[in-house]
């Protein structure tokens, strides 16, 4: 399975930033069945996605997962350690927009080309190979759409699920956490787009309900957030 996550501390983020070690310690990777409550999760928005691979391989997922810094295809911090899962988090570099969305801004709601962000959004998922790439559209709500690679039109959903290994569930974010679920057992997974709207609305706790009316046992999910805000970034309180 497959996840990554895009996010905006400043002007450029790369591997030398101090940023991504501040914002997102190892706190972050949880263990089967202890899935976090968010109280207290921080304003943002950002983009991550999520996508299975055929299998799992062997001997994977028995110790804790650790996310790694590559640069191929694509900068981004890979999760390894996840049975059967890829998963990533790309940073500002690497695409093609100007400033000021310079350069892989992978937003049409700003005044940046379409041209170039689909563009940017072809290279940040290229991680995951040529599977097709689903985007929720997010409203900080609740709600849970189940897609999979025959999915044309985006969900407006906050959270997204899908048995399938062909397709790539995609959400965008900067500040927000996303936090991403995977039953390696069954093939199920799922991503959510959890803001303080969507935490006071339990948008994670609805993505695990969501998996559990399919079936799957909450026990045996794993899950991680991705990078979120801090509060070395911003007034809490």
């Amino acid at each position: 399975w497959l996840l990554w996550t895009r996010t905006r501390f400043g002007d450029s983020l790369g591997s030398d930033s101090q940023d991504w070690r501040r914002c997102h310690p190892g706190r972050h990777l949880i263990a089967p069945g202890q899935l976090p409550s968010l109280r207290r999760t921080l304003r943002l928005a950002s983009t991550a996605t999520i996508a299975g691979r055929e299998r799992a391989d062997d001997g994977e997922g028995e110790g804790m997962a650790k996310w790694r810094w590559r640069e191929d295809p694509i900068e981004h911090l890979a999760l390894e350690g996840w049975p059967g899962l890829q998963a990533w988090m790309t940073g500002r570099r690497g695409g093609v927009s100007l400033p000021p969305f310079s350069t892989l801004n992978l937003s049409y709601r700003v005044r940046d080309l379409p041209s170039a962000v689909a563009e940017n959004r072809r290279r940040a998922a290229s991680p995951g190979g040529a599977r097709p790439v689903v985007w929720g559209r997010l409203v900080h709500g609740a709600a849970v759409a189940y897609v999979d690679r025959n999915t044309t039109v985006a969900p407006v959903a906050d959270a997204l699920v899908t048995d399938d290994p062909g397709v790539v569930l995609a959400i965008t974010a900067a500040d927000c956490l996303p936090v991403f679920l995977a039953d390696p057992e069954s093939g199920w997974l799922g991503i959510a787009h959890a803001g303080w709207r969507g935490t006071v609305r339990q948008v994670a706790r609805a993505a695990v309900a969501a998996l559990a009316d399919r079936g799957v046992a909450p026990g045996r999910l794993w899950a991680a957030l991705g990078v979120g805000i801090g509060p070395c970034c911003y007034e809490v309180g």
